[in-house]
């Protein structure tokens, strides 16, 4: 069976209480971590928007300021 490329454009706001990196904050920021590693991982293009000093930062993504 042949699985077809459905490459998808995907926004995610994260809660921007806490940037998203490791060691994580807790289990929301760890899981939407994981969720943004695994959707790139598997070649979706995800912008991110989250808390200043999150990972996955680059030029597709907001930064918001740290409160």
């Amino acid at each position: 069976m042949t699985r077809a490329l459905n490459r998808m454009r995907v926004l995610v706001v994260a809660p921007s209480r806490y940037p998203l990196r490791q060691p994580h904050a807790g289990g929301l920021e760890a899981t939407v971590w994981d969720r943004v590693r695994w959707l790139r991982d598997r070649g979706h293009e995800v912008t991110l928007c989250a808390a200043e000093g999150s990972d996955f930062l680059e030029d597709s993504a907001y930064a918001l300021p740290a409160p």
